[in-house]
């Protein structure tokens, strides 16, 4: 794991949000502000050097 974790979060913040306002401009759906999202999460993570097993959503039952 990143030994500074509290500048990377601070420094991954500060792209976050210029990076989210971008894709806001272009964006044609929610998916794809989502999926620049989870891309820019995606970079943190591996910057940190942290694991983080499956974030997506998924069914576990359905009824009428």
């Amino acid at each position: 794991m990143n030994q500074n974790l509290e500048a990377l979060i601070e420094e991954h913040a500060n792209i976050m949000a210029e990076q989210m306002v971008k894709a806001a401009d272009w964006a044609v759906s929610e998916e794809d502000v989502r999926h620049e999202c989870n891309k820019l999460i995606d970079e943190f993570v591996k910057r940190a050097g942290l694991t983080v097993k499956g974030r997506h959503e998924y069914w576990l039952a359905w009824s009428n």
